[in-house]
């Protein structure tokens, strides 16, 4: 991101150990630009949101329901993840992703929505769509209904009447 725009941040928001990233920072000659910040309540997730122009999710690990790019979704982040952070939902265009493991193609993918505003808007507008469809009340209870019945079709119907004591 420095070689594309020299004056670019990386504001990193975890609630992990921030050494390593500082560390790998001041090596590659960045450390200046790397700002980390601690994940620590809801307050300083808004605070790192409002800051931020677009969020990157580069997943090391396959599985889980990928919770900060939902979060970035709902606050209106343009997003750009490594193909595993999709956690192979249905996200179609609410996003960028990119090849897993690959920081140059993480960089470029977030250099190209700071160049293109417009395309950074269309992925806001897609992942809204995106949330409103697969994580509403409305989405909710309908998957849960479809459990619901699902479930009951594959259980046989018992009904058990307790016996009353003779004593």
């Amino acid at each position: 991101m420095r070689r594309h725009d020299s004056t670019a941040r990386l504001l990193v928001a975890t609630e992990s150990d921030p050494g390593l990233v500082r560390q790998r920072a001041a090596r590659a000659g960045v450390g200046h630009a790397v700002h980390v910040r601690r994940l620590d309540g809801e307050r300083s997730r808004e605070l790192v949101h409002a800051a931020s122009d677009l969020a990157w999710i580069p997943r090391r690990t396959e599985g889980g329901l990928p919770i900060k790019m939902l979060d970035a979704f709902a606050r209106g982040l343009p997003v750009v993840a490594m193909e595993r952070a999709g956690a192979e939902l249905p996200l179609g265009s609410a996003c960028s992703l990119v090849p897993n493991d690959d920081p140059t193609a993480l960089a470029k993918g977030a250099a190209n929505l700071l160049d293109d505003p417009s395309a950074a808007n269309g992925l806001r507008d897609e992942a809204r769509r995106y949330l409103a469809t697969h994580h509403s009340d409305e989405a909710f209870a309908v998957a849960m209904s479809g459990l619901l019945t699902e479930s009951d079709a594959t259980q046989p119907a018992t009904h058990v009447v307790p016996r009353r004591s003779t004593a």
